[in-house]
């Protein structure tokens, strides 16, 4: 045990403010300043008149990206590439909708159908788990029981019916899951592996894409492997505005190069055992846009989200430090640029969230800190526990470092996750805290 998972053991609970906290979601505004709804407005116009511009083009059409992932798989034997889709059925009176994938494997392609109607009421199911996840006076038993509920029924309407064509999974060395807009919020990593208890990312080396095209012919997939240098820049934005907020304990005891190590947050709040680092300001626009010129190759966010139901339009938004300072998924279009970087884990729920953006092809967070040149992107998708967050960010950070020591090494951050998470399932006997023990869905 590292001195980071020392941090979550249960003698330190009764003296750890952040033990069983969770990052809270996306906390509602439902109502707002109209000088907030002014700066929002203002922030979409200029991001209308910006994209006429600057097109982005993360995911451009490509009539062959079937036989291109097909060939993909031919060259990395062992990689197992699921693309969901949805598509009209004329049969169907009302809703006319049905759910199908195509799976990639060994240079070969099936197509199955599967039934949206059940997928439907299994992610009506996982937003009443998000409910009580967000309910601090959810009884933790019935917690438990609903997060195994959801990733069985996840399991059973996504994998199950699809898995026997997938093949033997001790020959799968990546499997690769491109979802359908309509399931960018499913929590896939945590659904059961068929047939087992287990969430499936404990169980196979597991990654996502925002589309096939993203994924092979723009390359995102050489975000797996990378050499790791000790020059390379980790910059962290710790927002916490309230006292026990967020515990920014991901940033502890990584031994970082302080010359290469920036941080940006509220210096008070921060943890003990950071060691030594570059402190740049508080974590608002000014301190995030110090740690951008650093062109950080590894960017965290600890913090929370905000959602303004009065300017729905620009979907949720990550808060900055000082009340009413907040980045919109448009401001990350528009103006976050991390061109070197490596990998991002956003520790707030509000990632992997959003609404389509129009005049351009970024949806989400997640499509707009991949138009910023993020490398691989590490996301939460439901109120995660502060520890859990920490100790996946720490081990991952701790494995990026290690592999700088070794000129032969790189940095695979696919099969690192995976470990980290079959290493922690396997020593929990609960069910309930092995799904709670992986909180991030990492998109490459």
């Amino acid at each position: 045990m590292d001195k980071g998972q020392e941090l979550n053991t249960t003698e330190s609970a009764h003296s750890d403010p952040f033990y069983g906290k969770r990052r809270s979601s996306l906390r509602r505004q439902e109502s707002v300043d109209e000088s907030v709804i002014k700066v929002l407005s203002q922030r979409r116009s200029d991001y209308d008149a910006w994209s006429l511009k600057h097109p982005i083009t993360t995911t451009p059409h490509n009539s062959e990206i079937a036989y291109e992932i097909r060939m993909f798989t031919a060259n990395h034997p062992g990689t197992v590439i699921l693309r969901y889709f949805l598509y009209k059925n004329p049969s169907l009176e009302n809703n006319n909708l049905e759910l199908g994938v195509y799976i990639f494997r060994d240079a070969k392609m099936d197509c199955i159908p599967l039934d949206w109607r059940h997928v439907i009421q299994a992610i009506q199911q996982w937003n009443e788990t998000l409910k009580l996840t967000a309910n601090p006076d959810t009884r933790i038993t019935e917690l438990q029981a609903a997060l195994c509920n959801s990733s069985e029924q996840l399991s059973q309407c996504l994998l199950k019916p699809i898995w026997k064509h997938i093949g033997r999974i001790d020959q799968i060395q990546h499997l690769v899951i491109i979802p359908v807009e309509e399931l960018f919020r499913v929590p896939f990593h945590i659904a059961f592996m068929p047939g087992e208890q287990i969430p499936l990312c404990a169980v196979v080396p597991l990654s996502f894409s925002v589309s096939a095209a993203a994924f092979v012919g723009r390359g995102r997939h050489l975000f797996r492997r990378q050499r790791v240098e000790h020059t390379d820049d980790l910059c962290a934005l710790i927002v916490q505005r309230g006292e026990n907020d967020v515990s920014g304990k991901e940033l502890v005891n990584l031994n970082w190069d302080e010359r290469h190590f920036h941080i940006a947050g509220n210096k008070k709040q921060l943890p003990d055992f950071i060691g030594s680092y570059q402190y740049v300001g508080s974590a608002n626009q000014a301190g995030l846009e110090k740690l951008v010129q650093q062109k950080p190759e590894f960017f965290i966010y600890g913090g929370h989200g905000e959602y303004h139901n009065s300017y729905s339009i620009l979907g949720p938004a990550l808060i900055l430090e000082e009340e009413g300072s907040f980045l919109t998924q448009f401001d990350i279009a528009m103006g976050l640029r991390l061109p070197r970087n490596k990998l991002t884990l956003l520790g707030a729920c509000v990632s992997g969230q959003g609404v389509n953006l129009g005049g351009g092809e970024v949806s989400g967070f997640l499509r707009a800190f991949i138009a910023a040149g993020c490398g691989a992107i590490g996301i939460t998708l439901w109120e995660v526990l502060d520890d859990e967050i920490a100790n996946s960010v720490r081990h991952l950070l701790n494995q990026a470092k290690k592999s700088a020591d070794d000129p032969s090494s790189v940095f695979d951050v696919v099969q690192e996750l995976h470990q980290y998470y079959k290493n922690t399932c396997s020593s929990l006997e609960s069910v309930a805290k092995q799904i709670e023990a992986c909180p991030f869905a990492l998109y490459l």
